[in-house]
């Protein structure tokens, strides 16, 4: 469903645009995700790059620096882009700017930076873009997906839909992030066994981020109340959904240590302790500012997970088959 411009708020919109003022209308566009997607799905693509567990055994060779370099800025380029066409979509509906208007004051649309006809003309534009890229970068397909992943989203509604289905469809839009960031980083160096393997990691990855990122909810129930949005709090009541986050925290963790076969005491210590002080804080209901750690300990956990292929045996390449594995 397209936005209805003509019912959206009137805003005094700045004019006095620099090249600095779009460039922080974009930053503030994507200043909420930087730590959701931009530094996680880096350091996904990157672990799986270094991983000890030979992904890609032959691309960071001694002699592929420059090549290696120059896709690590193919990979934040992509990311970046694919992220502020998940913004624009998202922020622009007169529902998410009422939303925003008690929640974040700041984004550009609210504070006037630019009209929402002008939010929508820089979308299709980016669209574009992304995809152009994308082909050159042979990341089309993930690019591709993900675009369907925010139309579903954010113009046919499922963010308003149910936990569940917002859930889903923010776990596949992550996971479309993180695949698109693996494919441009490292090309087609990986061979078919890790590959194999990574699929089985975006499952798992996927899994836990739907039954965990209702750790967002908690802090911003009063804008979710304001448009009506379906949240896990809202619906099923803030204890079941405090404690189901809370067992769900430390289950994975467990779940994904296990998959990637970590011995080392202290990187296990250091994923548990992060998912028990989020399970305790999340339990204790302190109100809005400890239910912001909350998220920001959820960002933290989510980013230690991904770079748990650094730390994995390499056992799994002896013990086929894969626990997602076709039969």
């Amino acid at each position: 469903m397209a936005p209805n411009f003509e019912n959206t708020p009137k805003r005094n919109v700045n004019r006095n645009r620099t090249v600095g003022f779009h460039a922080k209308t974009i930053f503030l566009f994507t200043k909420s995700d930087l730590k959701t997607v931009l530094f996680p799905q880096s350091a996904f693509a990157l672990s799986i790059a270094f991983s000890e567990n030979r992904f890609a055994e032959s691309f960071f060779g001694p002699l592929d620096t420059h090549k290696a370099a120059l896709r690590l800025v193919y990979m934040i380029t992509w990311i970046c882009l694919h992220l502020v066409v998940a913004n624009i979509s998202n922020q622009r509906s007169p529902e998410s700017i009422a939303e925003d208007t008690i929640n974040r004051p700041w984004r550009p649309l609210v504070a006037g930076r630019l009209t929402t006809a002008e939010a929508q003309s820089l979308l299709r534009i980016i669209v574009i873009l992304c995809i152009a890229i994308s082909f050159l970068l042979d990341a089309w397909i993930p690019s591709v997906t993900l675009m369907t992943m925010v139309w579903l989203y954010n113009d046919l509604e499922a963010n308003s839909a149910g936990p569940w289905q917002r859930g889903g469809l923010n776990a596949a839009g992550m996971t479309c992030f993180s695949w698109g960031a693996v494919t441009v980083l490292l090309s087609d160096h990986i061979n078919d066994e890790a590959k194999k393997m990574l699929q089985n990691w975006y499952i798992l990855m996927a899994a836990a981020i739907t039954t965990t990122i209702h750790a967002q909810d908690f802090m911003d129930i009063t804008g979710d109340k304001a448009r009506d949005r379906k949240t896990m709090p809202l619906l099923y009541g803030e204890a079941l959904s405090r404690w189901s986050l809370a067992i769900f925290l430390v289950s994975w963790s467990l779940v994904c240590l296990n998959f990637w076969h970590v011995n080392a005491g202290t990187i296990q210590g250091v994923i548990l302790a992060i998912a028990a002080c989020a399970a305790t804080l999340v339990t204790m209901k302190r109100g809005q500012e400890c239910d912001k750690w909350v998220w920001r300990l959820w960002c933290l956990w989510v980013t230690v997970l991904y770079m748990l292929p650094l730390f994995g045996s390499t056992v799994w390449l002896r013990e086929p088959p894969y626990p997602f594995d076709a039969e």
